[in-house]
């Protein structure tokens, strides 16, 4: 579906539906519902049986810039919620667009050697082994401090800057370091 200018996904007599961002055009929607521009990235894994999840669709959002909003330090056991934002031009205004790094956007967290992405108890208790500093749950934000040490968390989106050469169709990237301080527990 499409025309509707927003991103979103939801069921049609339990069949999955989606509506593709706008990706030239002014969306309709508020930015935290889904109204900003981008494109759809859909992928098939032909090894997965019906009853699996064989279809994958990663929504895009252009950015002029991002913002990460992470504390500079955290104790080892404590969390932390990260969020943050892309700017996107509205209509001929530059940056006036603000669209906050979550749902119905995918995110693209990576981060330095030191830190570990997953989800769950498994994935804790496998990057503590493994000696990381800090465990990023990408479906909650939630960033856990394992170990003493630093860890640097990175977000990367496509570039809508304006068009100076061929570095500025580069994807943008920001980055936070945080230090994880030994703590009394």
């Amino acid at each position: 579906g499409s025309h509707a200018q927003i991103a979103d996904v939801h069921r049609v007599e339990g069949v999955p539906y989606m509506v593709l961002p706008s990706s030239g055009k002014d969306p309709y929607g508020t930015p935290d519902r889904g109204g900003f521009t981008g494109w759809v990235d859909w992928s098939v894994d032909p090894r997965r049986k019906a009853d699996q999840q064989w279809i994958e669709a990663e929504v895009r959002a252009f950015a002029q810039s991002i913002t990460l909003d992470a504390p500079d330090s955290l104790e080892v056991h404590e969390t932390a919620q990260l969020s943050g934002s892309i700017v996107q031009p509205q209509g001929v205004s530059m940056g006036t667009r603000v669209v906050p790094l979550r749902y119905p956007m995918s995110v693209d967290w990576n981060g330095s050697s030191t830190l570990a992405i997953g989800s769950g108890k498994d994935a804790t208790d496998t990057a503590r082994r493994k000696g990381k500093v800090a465990i990023l749950d990408p479906q909650t934000r939630t960033l856990t401090a394992l170990n003493h040490g630093t860890v640097t968390i990175t977000v990367t989106n496509e570039s809508m800057r304006p068009y100076t050469d061929d570095s500025s169709l580069a994807p943008i990237t920001t980055s936070k370091t945080i230090q994880v301080l030994r703590g009394g527990k």
